[in-house]
């Protein structure tokens, strides 16, 4: 797998649903080390989310918006959520997405007939009830799951927890994103993505299936696979060396290596 000729312009980061852009601190240290203190780095933040207007049109007026604030030439990152958005990006606008890093993420995050690597609809109903219920309390609740089986759980939870609170995403952000992951299944888009892509999961997600990793390193034309052993769904902070070492080979070689 060879990356463009160009050298990438800058790692933009998006984050997940429910915590916004303030999860990628504990990545960024290492990234200077691996980078250097001039490389580019931006976190940007859905909307919704600390503060920023939320749009209320389809999801593709989302994607405009996170594409608008990305330089030409840069590598993307998106995490869980994040990550499907990164995809429908790179497929939008290849000329911004030169590189791709899907961390932790799905091209479908419900199970269905013919693939078992998602969750049930019912969980995705019942956090939307929540949302609905109390904003507030769920986002605490989602920290929790997420960090499952972790071999740092009660270390990520303290890192975690001060992004369960405000400045809170907006609730029909919260909600809106619930559906983005109801309804999104870009599996067909996968032979669309021709950039050199890093996929990266924990061996002990809970939420988004090391399957379903392994499905987007099989079918995206130029990925490759890095398994973080130990890590749940945020495999950055579990592991921020050795996904530091990886964004970075990706940035510099255009191919992460094993």
């Amino acid at each position: 797998m060879s990356g463009p000729a160009a050298s990438p312009s800058a790692l933009v980061l998006i984050h997940g649903w429910g915590l916004d852009s303030r999860v990628w601190q504990g990545l960024l240290s290492p990234l200077h080390a691996y980078l250097g203190r001039d490389f580019p780095l931006i976190c940007l933040d859905l909307p919704g989310y600390q503060g920023r207007p939320d749009l209320e049109d389809p999801i593709a007026r989302s994607v405009d918006a996170l594409l608008e604030q990305v330089p030409p030439g840069a590598v993307v990152a998106g995490w869980s959520l994040g990550g499907l958005l990164a995809q429908l990006m790179a497929v939008r606008d290849p000329a911004r997405v030169a590189r791709l890093a899907l961390i932790a993420t799905t091209p479908c995050f419900v199970r269905k007939k013919a693939w078992a690597h998602g969750q049930p609809a019912a969980l995705l109903t019942a956090f939307a009830a929540a949302v609905d219920e109390d904003p507030a309390g769920v986002l605490p609740r989602f920290s929790a799951l997420i960090n499952q089986g972790d071999h740092q759980q009660r270390a990520l939870a303290r890192q975690l927890a001060p992004l369960a609170h405000p400045p809170l995403p907006a609730t029909p952000a919260l909600a809106r994103g619930l559906a983005w992951l109801k309804d999104l299944d870009l599996r067909p888009l996968a032979p669309r993505i021709h950039q050199p892509t890093l996929v990266l999961h924990g061996d002990q997600d809970p939420l988004m299936p090391l399957g379903a990793g392994a499905w987007l390193a099989d079918h995206l034309p130029q990925a490759r696979r890095v398994t973080v052993p130990g890590a749940a769904h945020v495999p950055f902070l579990a592991d921020p060396e050795s996904t530091a070492r990886a964004l970075a080979e990706l940035i510099q070689d255009g191919e992460p290596r094993p």
